[in-house]
Formats: C-alpha cells, structure tokens, sequence
C-alpha cells in the first residue's frame, strides 16, 4: 500500500500495525448494494457484542429493509446505495469511531525496502536549537529515521529540541512508540486492552522495543508543537515527550490517544474501521483522549499573512531559559 493512501486509512485512533490490517490480498469480486450493506453487517453484530446488540440488531435490520426497498427491482443495486445504508447505520449508533472509508482497497504488502524520502523527519536550526518536522505519518521504519535525526542534533551540539508534530495524523504504532522511546526512555508503555479485557498489544514485549531500548535518549531541554490536526500516534509521541518533562505548545490535539483501530476489507471497494481496544498504560489506566497543551499558542490570520509563526515563537521562548 503506498504511503499517502495509508496516511489516510490511519486519521482514527491507534493503528494496530500492519499486521492488524484485516484485509485480504488479491481484487475483489464485483459486488451490489447488498453484499457490501451484509458484509460490514456482519463485522458490526460481532463488534456490538454485548449491551448494544439488540440495539444494533435492530437498526441493520430496518436500514436494510429500507435498502431493499430502494433498490427494487434492480439486478444489481449499486454499490453507493449499499454504503449510504451503512452511513446511516453509523451515524444513528453515534460512537464516532465507527468509520467507512469509500473507494478504499485494502491489501497488505510488505513493509518497504526504505523509507519514502516525503516523509523522513527533516531537521533545521533556530540559533543553537534543533527543529525536527514530523508532518507525515508514521510508515515503518519511521522510528529509526527519527532516531538518526536526533543523533544528529545531539551530534551538532544543539542546545535544545523542538519537535513539530502539527499536522501530524499518526501511523503505526510500532514506530511512534519507538520514536518516544528516543525521547522518554523505557518509561514509555502501552497496552491495548480489547472489548473482552485481554491485552491485545504490549509495547515493551514487540521485537522493535527490544532494539530501541538501545538507541540514545534526548535528555537536553525539549518542546513539542501540536495542533488540533495532530492525531493519532503524533498524539502519542506528544505525550510521551511531555511526560518526559518537555513543553508541549499549541492547541489541544484531536482526541483519537486512547482508541485502537482495525481495518476491515469490504466489497465495493471499502474498508470498515472498528475501534478494537482501549490503550493504557498498565492494562488499567488508560491514556487521556488528547494532549493539553502546557503553552497555548496559535497562529492568527495577520501571522498567517505576515509569514510568522507564534508556536514555535513560543516554543523557543519557552526553552531559552533552560537552554544553556
């Protein structure tokens, strides 16, 4: 799967890596209104186990009642009718987590050879302080281009760290955990604790946390920038990095830190995406929604117009004095 496309098949909660995919590799049959409306009826009567499911029962009987209905006579009711009945299902169970993405093949492939160069972390100077960008997602091997950056910066000398995580939508998480890893040592954890209450993922147990526990730690004076379109994993790397004693600075983030997701194929082509787990950080304590910034700072329309930017303006402010 190319990079952008899972950019955007990851803007909701945790990915649960590539493995947690869900789909299947090959085309997919030519399918109706009615194949896809099942398909994904199925996924959600196993996913609404428990106190909703007659609820939920209940609603994709009688949207599919109506679908049928609206298609008729048809031999082959289109396939956009099938997922506006979905949509409908959705919206009227009103989790917000519950997500059908259109037009959308899930196929899994093999982690790339090398890291897309449009999304490695760039790395710039203000004075003597280090500004890492991480405005893409996390694709494998992120965590390990993120890890050559810092040495970098530490290599140079830098006096400080920003690291710009505005517009960051997440990624895998594998990689962003071993990014945080560079920045908060071994403290840094998550469990993901599924619908039944058994641990579905553990950080400090997966072979990537293993290496990373090697990679150096930037232990010099730190701030993060985020905004509200940083999501997902950019959320995560954020609050570990504030955990560790750095200065978060911007806005609240998106509120997708505490979900894990999982995507499942359907016909059509689309992909449904079910919140499959809670993460915490012992299996108990599960993580805040979003970050809340320690500095609130946000661009106006006469700093967008003069080309300035308060948030890293501020970010530096912020680290002078601990700078030496």
């Amino acid at each position: 799967m190319g990079s952008h496309l899972r950019r955007g098949l990851t803007l909701l909660g945790l990915l649960l890596g590539l493995a947690g995919a869900g789909g299947v590799g090959g085309p997919l049959p030519p399918a109706d209104a009615l194949a896809v409306y099942d398909a994904a009826a199925r996924l959600l009567r196993a996913h609404y186990a428990g106190p909703r499911m007659g609820e939920v029962g209940g609603l994709l009987a009688a949207e599919r009642a109506a679908l049928v209905q609206r298609c008729g006579r048809q031999s082959r009711c289109p396939v956009v009718q099938g997922q506006a009945a979905l949509e409908t299902v959705l919206a009227a169970l009103g989790d917000g987590h519950t997500q059908l993405l259109r037009s959308i093949v899930l196929n899994p492939a093999p982690p790339p050879a090398a890291l897309d160069p449009q999304l490695r972390p760039t790395l710039r100077w203000e004075g003597q302080v280090a500004v890492i960008g991480l405005p893409e997602w996390f694709e494998v091997g992120m965590g390990a281009a993120f890890r050559e950056v810092l040495g970098q910066a530490a290599a140079r000398g830098a006096s400080g760290l920003v690291v710009d995580l505005r517009g960051n939508p997440g990624g895998v998480l594998d990689e962003c955990l071993a990014a945080a890893q560079g920045l908060a040592g071994d403290r840094v954890n998550l469990i993901g604790v599924g619908r039944s209450g058994a641990a579905l993922y553990t950080w400090r147990t997966a072979a990537l946390a293993q290496a990373a526990r090697a990679w150096p730690r930037w232990t010099g004076p730190l701030a993060l920038l985020v905004s509200p379109d940083t999501a997902s994993c950019g959320e995560l790397l954020a609050y570990w990095g504030q955990q560790a004693g750095g200065t978060v600075v911007g806005l609240p983030t998106r509120g997708l830190l505490n979900t894990l997701t999982r995507d499942f194929a359907l016909p059509g082509p689309a992909v449904l995406r079910l919140t499959v787990a809670r993460a915490t950080l012992d299996g108990r304590v599960r993580l805040p929604g979003r970050v809340q910034p320690d500095l609130r700072a946000g661009p106006e329309v006469a700093d967008i117009l003069a080309g300035r930017d308060p948030v890293l303006e501020a970010a530096l402010r912020a680290l002078r004095p601990a700078a030496p």
